[in-house]
């Protein structure tokens, strides 16, 4: 007989850093994230919980919305969080549209329960590419100013496809193209360039970030720290990056150095609220108009 598989039964949840987290709630359609990039924090649960897929089941989500919007009372920071419909985020923990989602579509079930609840919710994710078999949801819910998609490419591009997320995702140029596609159709987006690794990225490497990026329209891009963990210092030092100047920050007068350019660039492009960056982008003149 075969055994059944886990579902995952907390798939509905609110960060720790709710208060001042921009999209603290969150659904995580799978408890394990396959692709397993280096430098992922949340990957330490799996470490803890067991590393199985867990897919989450849409209808019991469902049910945990509707009853949150019920609650008379909410005491705990994710009742709350339901009780006043505040935007949802698909993918915290894990990617939403992983390998997985190819087969199992829950991703996919869960969108069209948000659809017909009329719940904003953002779309984070480095598989573009499955998302696009969803593009009929998507344009339903862009309709219905329901949706905003966040890509994630962070500072390193390439480098960071190949050392830390191991050439398990989309190529940055395959995401960069279809972003470009996103604009033209004029569904909301802004991108997340989570994580940012002091010693180990760049003034350089974010200077060509956010040029590319502005090369094909897009306006927002979101940096975030590292969230170094024990389990992501120990990933990291395997593989050859240096921890402990990622760890101790600037030593060596060129290091200063680098690190005061790139603080100058952030503060000239964006503004900083605790550990996250909005650096708002030039517009490009020349992009292409959206399809009518």
């Amino acid at each position: 007989m075969k055994k059944k598989e886990k579902t995952y039964g907390a798939a509905v949840s609110v960060r720790g850093d709710c208060l001042y987290c921009p999209l603290p709630l969150s659904i995580d359609t799978y408890f394990n994230c396959i692709t397993d990039c280096h430098h992922c924090y949340s990957r330490r649960l799996n470490r803890t919980w067991g590393m199985d897929l867990r897919p989450a089941d849409p209808d019991q989500v469902r049910r945990k919305l509707e009853n949150g919007l019920k609650n008379k009372n909410p005491k705990s920071s994710l009742a709350w969080a339901l009780k006043h419909k505040k935007t949802l985020r698909l993918g915290n923990r894990t990617d939403p549209y992983q390998k997985a989602e190819k087969k199992r579509k829950i991703t996919r079930q869960v969108m069209r329960h948000l659809i017909d609840l009329d719940w904003e919710f953002v779309v984070q994710t480095k598989f573009l590419d499955n998302m696009m078999r969803d593009k009929d949801l998507i344009f339903e819910a862009a309709d219905k100013d329901l949706i905003t998609v966040m890509p994630v490419i962070s500072p390193g591009m390439e480098k960071d496809w190949e050392i830390l997320e191991r050439k398990r995702t989309p190529t940055i140029e395959t995401r960069l193209e279809i972003i470009k596609e996103l604009i033209e159709l004029e569904i909301p987006l802004g991108v997340n360039g989570e994580p940012f690794i002091p010693g180990f990225h760049t003034a350089k490497d974010f200077r060509q970030t956010i040029q590319r990026l502005a090369d094909v329209g897009v306006e927002s891009y979101n940096i975030y720290n590292l969230h170094l963990n024990d389990h992501v210092a120990k990933r990291l030092h395997s593989i050859g990056l240096p921890i402990e100047r990622i760890w101790n920050g600037p030593r060596t007068p060129a290091e200063n150095s680098a690190a005061d350019s790139n603080a100058d660039l952030i503060r000239s492009r964006g503004s900083i609220s605790r550990d996250c960056v909005v650096c708002k982008l030039p517009s490009n003149k020349s992009r292409p108009q959206p399809h009518a």
